[in-house]
């Protein structure tokens, strides 16, 4: 904002090469003019003017300006055109905090409604490095108690403390693959949802894998008639790790676990399964999350024999393997 002789001008950093045909500069001007005008309402406005200039390095000219000297009148003047800038800026501010939390909120808003809320909570805390997290107490404590007990067989584990967390770059990343999946499957299920496992020798027992995948798919009622289901599963690490992970997704693992049934990221449906992988930590955690199953390779492979898929990638026309283990870690169909 600069004041010479008896006029206003205001530099405003613009990229276009025509300022007074960029229509933002236009309506500041225009919105600066009105202003002035508002304030001086016992003269003629016709010795008010504007315009717009170019000036330099990037920056636009508004002048608003007096067409006689009247310091009382510039004065006034100044007083307008500093509110009318005041105004912008504050309209600007609350527009962009508005829509920000706007924002935010519709990154959450394709996930079921209980794990909304879950995040909801878990941006009421405090954030660390890029996620922020809530400690759950009270009654929100034993209604996830039950939960657990419910989905995740916890078995005679003894729960210490539950804390939620959300990381809205993750979440961001999943709901971009998420949709970007079902429109590839919708457009193409022959190649995303392969069904070669039916032509294998043990395909009656793929079956029997396929039937209790799909059981704990409906498990959830989000899955109702979704082409691409979520279930949530676990994943035990040490403390540390966790925090990592929160912080940087999966990927801070740094290396794919050359696992029994493919080299990946393993989770599992129960808690109780999983504690030898972590008890002996010096912190043991569970890592709850929501995963993107998609299509399944059902697995009954031993990793042992012949057709071991120890190591191996991911099978072509699937986007996870599923498989039900006995207590030793043993691909199997018995329940």
């Amino acid at each position: 904002l600069d004041i010479v002789e008896t006029a206003i001008q205001v530099l405003v950093a613009s990229n276009t090469s025509s300022c007074s045909n960029d229509p933002s500069i236009i309506k500041l001007c225009n919105t600066l003019y009105q202003n002035a005008i508002y304030i001086l309402p016992n003269i003629d406005s016709s010795i008010i003017s504007k315009s717009i200039t170019n000036g330099k390095a990037g920056y636009c000219v508004v002048t608003i300006s007096l067409n006689e000297k009247n310091n009382d009148h510039l004065q006034e003047i100044i007083y307008g055109t500093v509110f009318g800038l005041c105004s912008i800026i504050i309209v600007g501010v609350v527009s962009y905090l508005l829509y920000n939390r706007w924002k935010r909120s519709q990154i959450i808003t394709f996930l079921p409604l209980d794990i909304q809320s879950i995040l909801r909570d878990a941006r009421s805390g405090r954030k660390s490095g890029s996620f922020y997290y809530n400690t759950l107490g009270g009654s929100k404590l034993e209604q996830f108690k039950n939960y657990a007990v419910e989905h995740f067989d916890i078995g005679p584990l003894e729960i210490s403390e539950v804390v939620s967390i959300c990381n809205e770059h993750l979440v961001n990343g999943a709901r971009t693959f998420l949709l970007n999946h079902r429109r590839r499957v919708i457009e193409n299920a022959a190649l995303w949802c392969s069904n070669s496992w039916q032509r294998h020798k043990d395909a009656e027992k793929k079956k029997i894998v396929m039937k209790r995948f799909k059981k704990k798919v409906d498990s959830f009622p989000w899955n109702h008639n979704e082409t691409v289901p979520m279930i949530l599963c676990c994943h035990a690490t040490d403390y540390d790790v966790a925090l990592k992970i929160c912080n940087s997704g999966f990927a801070a693992l740094q290396s794919l676990d050359d696992g029994f049934f493919g080299k990946g990221i393993y989770f599992s449906t129960s808690a109780l399964y999983i504690t030898p992988y972590f008890v002996s930590k010096k912190e043991p955690s569970i890592i709850i999350s929501l995963v993107i199953v998609g299509h399944p390779f059902p697995v009954t492979e031993s990793h042992l024999g012949k057709k071991s898929l120890k190591g191996a990638a991911l099978i072509t026309g699937y986007q996870s393997h599923y498989v039900l283990v006995s207590a030793r870690g043993i691909a199997t169909t018995v329940k």
